[in-house]
């Protein structure tokens, strides 16, 4: 009998210091891990202690009249909730969760920044109206756009709140603004591991993960969904960053007297400069605001109702977009096309007048689709031509290039048509008929910086140098009247003076 219990202390003192040895491992600055160690061993005071300095870690920045009292002030207290919503566990069901769960996260998460957002406080649209942009809670504002029921808004507010505390338990008092910065990309690239969706399932559903709910659900997500939630952490961290918007492309820029770090959200948050985002075609970055990434946001679900060829519901997202991008000119331009898709032309005229010849910001050259449309250059079916996704298959690419060449034969001054044959050619590796069809380009518009750019790239490539001498120089003209010069122009300009060194501008 004394054997046996001497042989179950022995157990117990082993059993205490494997626990023991198991928390000390542990992040100590990670709410959610201490909460999990509490889940493990709820009856231990190891585990006790674990829920301790998890309170403790959300009472950090809490001011000190109104700390969190798991007992007291917030009940119900439900640790195994929040280590399921702010973790890379498994979220819970929504149905296994109660409201007023919900409503204690958000009282636990009542001094993140957002707070005194004055748009963190509406609870319609109608009241989100009259916010001023400064004012604007993203997360809020996007979710009452997204989400209807009420139960769900507070779900993935609560997860973004809990991501928000996790991040700022690893953060001293008075945490710098790159401090800031680097916990989060720290916590949403590495940690939680966010990512660029599998290609399994982004290629037929991109744009879906665009969306807030499906980035907190399957933590994938292409640029804009990623920058959206990397700015509603920011925004409750009180992190002043810039949405920046290449063609096709968003990144957050964090501006801090000198100090400016562009956060590229495809490439877990490395920095990038303003060059690699820089082309013949780019010649600057457009700057957003809060109100517009919530309009591109809609633009994204359009395009992805478009790409189903779901032209009425794209009409839809493409109308909320504009009530916060205004008139957008792309915007304008991508609405215009689904009320032509549609055979609704009287309107998708009346939007097109609004935007014939501009420049998008940033770009070297006028768009010349719309032109071309009025110009009768083009029709629907040719426009649909430039934004249909064609496999990648040399077999799709050929396809393409049959149903482009003969579309030409009908309209052979369509410019975009002929840009785009050009680069199928290309992607064929066929440089001589690529070479032809920018050509045509040439001979119908010798304004385009671009096209003058790609004509003498292939000459050289032929060894046709004193042809692509003259579309080299042509190409340098059209762009230093917008006083721009890149480096690829400058790249290319050396190639030929290897060829010719009598060469110069």
């Amino acid at each position: 009998m004394l054997l046996r219990s001497l042989l179950f202390l022995f157990l117990s003192i082993t059993n205490k210091e494997k626990i023991d040895t198991l928390y000390h491992k542990i992040d100590p600055y990670s709410i959610s891990k201490q909460l999990a160690f509490y889940e493990l061993y709820p009856d231990t005071d190891i585990g006790k202690k674990a829920l301790r300095r998890a309170l403790d870690l959300v009472n950090i920045h809490r001011p000190l009249s109104d700390q969190i009292d798991c007992k007291v002030k917030i009940p119900p207290f439900n640790p195994n909730l929040i280590v399921s919503l702010s973790s890379q566990l498994p979220k819970k069901g929504i149905e296994n969760i109660t409201t007023e769960e919900l409503l204690t996260i958000q009282k636990m998460a009542s001094h993140l920044h957002n707070r005194k957002l004055k748009g963190f406080s509406v609870q319609n649209l109608h009241e989100a109206e009259k916010i001023e942009t400064d004012q604007i809670d993203l997360t809020r504002f996007l979710l009452l756009e997204l989400v209807e029921d009420p139960k769900q808004r507070l779900f993935y507010e609560a997860t973004v709140d809990l991501m928000a505390l996790e991040i700022l338990a690893h953060l001293p008092k008075g945490a710098t603004l790159e401090e800031k910065m680097e916990k989060i990309s720290t916590y949403v690239f590495h940690e939680m591991e966010y990512r660029f969706p599998p290609q399994s399932i982004w290629v037929e559903e991109i744009d879906s993960y665009t969306l807030l709910p499906t980035i907190l659900d399957s933590r994938f997500g292409v640029c804009l969904g990623v920058s959206t939630l990397y700015l509603a952490l920011a925004q409750r961290l009180d992190l002043p960053l810039v949405p920046i918007t290449p063609p096709g492309h968003i990144f957050v820029r964090f501006e801090h007297k000198d100090n400016v770090i562009n956060i590229e959200t495809t490439a877990r948050g490395i920095h990038l400069p303003d060059s690699h985002y820089l082309s013949i075609q780019t010649k600057s970055l457009k700057r957003r605001d809060i109100r517009e990434v919530i309009g591109l946001n809609f633009m994204n679900q359009g395009a992805l109702y478009w790409q189903q060829n779901n032209h009425e519901k794209a009409i839809q997202a493409y109308t909320v977009a504009q009530k916060y991008m205004g008139e957008d000119p792309l915007l304008l331009r991508f609405k215009g096309l689904q009320h032509l898709f549609l055979g609704q032309k009287e309107i998708a005229f009346q939007i097109f007048e609004k935007i014939r010849n501009v420049i998008l910001d940033g770009s070297t050259y006028p768009d010349t689709q719309i032109d071309d449309l009025i110009l009768n250059n083009t029709d629907a079916e040719g426009l649909k031509l430039l934004y249909d996704k064609g496999g990648t298959k040399r077999s799709d690419v050929e396809k393409q290039i049959k149903i482009l060449e003969k579309k030409m034969e009908s309209f052979p001054k369509f410019r975009d048509g002929l840009f785009h044959l050009a680069g199928a050619w290309l992607t064929l590796n066929r440089t001589k008929e690529a070479y032809e069809v920018l050509l045509k380009y040439h001979q119908i518009d010798q304004t385009n910086p671009v096209v003058e750019y790609y004509l003498a790239a292939l000459a050289l490539e032929r060894l046709l140098i004193n042809e692509g001498k003259i579309h080299l120089k042509k190409s340098e003209e059209l762009l230093k009247q917008q006083n721009y010069s890149p480096h690829v122009l400058k790249d290319l300009y050396l190639a030929y003076k290897k060829e010719d060194p009598t060469f110069d501008f």
